[in-house]
């Protein structure tokens, strides 16, 4: 046998985007086909469907689906009805139900109906949709959990040889899969996304109801983000992990912890592109690396940061957002506790004769957890002899300047310069200054 489907290409008109702030909303994407298609008589006999067929372009996960009809038909048993996925699953609204003269269709399918279209009287299709909301025939429940990106398919067809009907609207309406914040919701306010099987923060996104409004923002499993060791007055730097091409990076930090994000310097993460120019590492690698440094006045009670990836611009602390994910963290700032300790010896140290050149070693230790700057260094000549010459001077400044290029971590400078001892016996005070910076060890 043979089979002859009509397709109809109308336009399809597909309603804006509605986002939520603390819980899910009944449709985030609606579609609409208004145009009326005939259905020809005994279709069904030869699966001469009646097709109304909507593309959605976002990949977006199915949380729930209502499917909307309206259709003229003297008798409704004589109508089988149906839905098809992108990913090939079918579900059959109506099949064939409906007692005698029991007509149309005017109704919003969904699951969470009181009543189900068995057994329901007739509908008058020229009135505004929906009249009723009524369960389908069977569940729409497998498609939660799929991609809605594709293709999705409704047909028609009817068994009558005598009369034939007219599928006069369809609509559908999705609500998606979203991400939740895990922080407390108090000042911060809570943030969501509807989730898209293309962008995450690290290795997996989990699909929750509402914000988890977590005192230790664990509630989650978040896994995008690597919280470095953070001191007051120094830096640090956020490694965060992205998956999703076009994606933009925001990120906050509340470092005085007055439960606000909306504080100047506490955005630390402003549209930052993996492998822009914002981006730490400068590479195209699926990480952003989010340079930092700390206020010295950073509180260090635990706070908050919170960091939101999404194909949108500009998205805000809290609220919605298309696409992507939010992850908090707990952050934990240690208090600046700046620290050296100076060891100093001289060769030869006993013995010296009159005229002879003694070499003075200094080791400057950074034992704190803070860089020190401009250190000035006094040393006093406790025995006979003459101060280090001008000359000797110069050498210990040249340690500092090759000290400044050493890599962070390095504790320790070495300045050494002789002194040659006279014959007078007056005490004699050496004093070097200069713009010497010991960095910590962290």
């Amino acid at each position: 046998m043979s089979r002859a489907i009509v397709f109809f290409c109308a336009a399809v008109s597909v309603w804006g985007v509605a986002l939520g702030n603390g819980s899910a909303l009944a449709a985030d994407y609606s579609y609409s086909n208004t145009t009326s298609q005939s259905v020809p008589i005994w279709s069904c006999a030869f699966s001469n469907y009646t097709v109304k067929q909507f593309t959605v372009t976002e990949p977006f996960i199915v949380e729930d689906l209502n499917v909307g009809i309206v259709a003229s038909v003297l008798t409704r048993s004589d109508l089988h009805l149906e839905i098809i996925s992108p990913s090939n699953t079918t579900v059959v609204l109506g099949d064939f139900i409906g007692g005698l003269f029991v007509g149309n269709y005017n109704v919003r399918f969904d699951d969470s109906a009181s009543s189900s279209i068995l057994g329901f009287g007739s509908h008058n299709s020229s009135v505004t949709w929906p009249q009723f909301t009524l369960r389908p025939q069977y569940a729409l429940s497998p498609f939660t959990g799929q991609n809605a990106q594709g293709t999705w398919t409704i047909r028609m067809c009817t068994s009558s040889i005598v009369f034939s009907a007219s599928f006069t609207k369809a609509y559908l309406e999705f609500t998606a899969k979203r991400d939740y914040s895990d922080g407390p919701v108090a000042g911060y306010g809570g943030a969501n996304h509807i989730i898209y099987t293309t962008m995450r923060l690290g290795s997996v996104v989990t699909p929750e109801s509402s914000d988890y409004n977590s005192a230790g923002a664990a509630a989650d499993s978040d896994d995008g983000v690597a919280i470095p060791s953070l001191v007051q007055g120094m830096p640090g730097k956020f490694t965060v992990s992205v998956a999703g091409t076009g994606g933009y990076l925001q990120a906050w930090v509340d470092w005085n912890a007055n439960g606000s994000f909306a504080d100047s310097g506490e955005q630390i993460a402003t549209n930052v592109q993996d492998g822009g120019l914002l981006d730490g590492d400068l590479l195209l690698n699926g990480t952003i690396e989010l340079p930092v440094t700390v206020p010295t006045g950073a509180s260090t009670s635990t706070t908050y940061a919170r960091f939101r990836w999404s194909p949108s611009l500009s998205v805000a602390s809290s609220g919605g957002a298309t696409g992507g994910e939010v992850e908090d963290y707990p952050v934990n700032v240690i208090a600046g506790a700046p620290s050296l300790s100076v060891t100093g010896s001289a060769s030869p140290s006993t013995n010296v004769g009159s005229g002879q050149s003694v070499q003075f070693s200094y080791v400057i230790s950074n034992t704190g957890n803070q860089t020190i700057r401009n250190i000035n260094m006094s040393e006093l000549n406790t025995g006979f002899g003459s101060a280090p010459v001008a000359g000797a001077l110069a050498l210990l400044h040249d340690c500092q300047r090759r000290n400044k290029t050493r890599p962070l971590g390095r504790s320790k400078s070495r300045p050494v310069w002789g002194a040659r001892l006279g014959a007078s016996g007056s005490q004699i005070a050496s004093t070097v200054q200069g713009a010497l910076a010991v960095r910590p060890i962290l």
